[in-house]
């Protein structure tokens, strides 16, 4: 038997979404987290990431972290709810777009 209870539209709350460029700064990046933590952001899909050597810096390993390519990461997808899969395309995505399906109960979004 499956563990994972697939939820049903009625038990489903609405996303909460965020988009940010974060223009690379550190500061950024730490109000980003505050603000997914505070007013519990289901999921923020980032450009221009704060990044250290080539990998993203400066998120939680609380939050999901997707991301892709091996050179300058300048795109992020986090998510910060247990209840959503998410399943990374790596042959359509780059440093500079992660695409991804997300799937939230009996939704799935692309």
């Amino acid at each position: 038997m499956d563990k994972c209870k697939k939820l049903t539209n009625k038990e489903m709350k609405p996303l909460r979404c965020l988009q940010v460029n974060l223009q690379q700064e550190r500061e950024a990046t730490s109000n980003l987290v505050q603000t997914m933590s505070e007013n519990k952001i289901d999921l923020a899909f980032l450009e221009e990431t704060y990044i250290i050597p080539n990998n993203l810096a400066g998120i939680p390993k609380s939050l999901r972290t997707y991301v892709s390519g091996n050179g300058r990461k300048r795109s992020a997808l986090l998510v910060n709810n247990k209840e959503i899969d998410v399943v990374p395309i790596t042959q359509l995505s780059d440093e500079n777009c992660v695409v991804t399906e997300i799937i939230y109960g009996n939704t799935k979004f692309y």
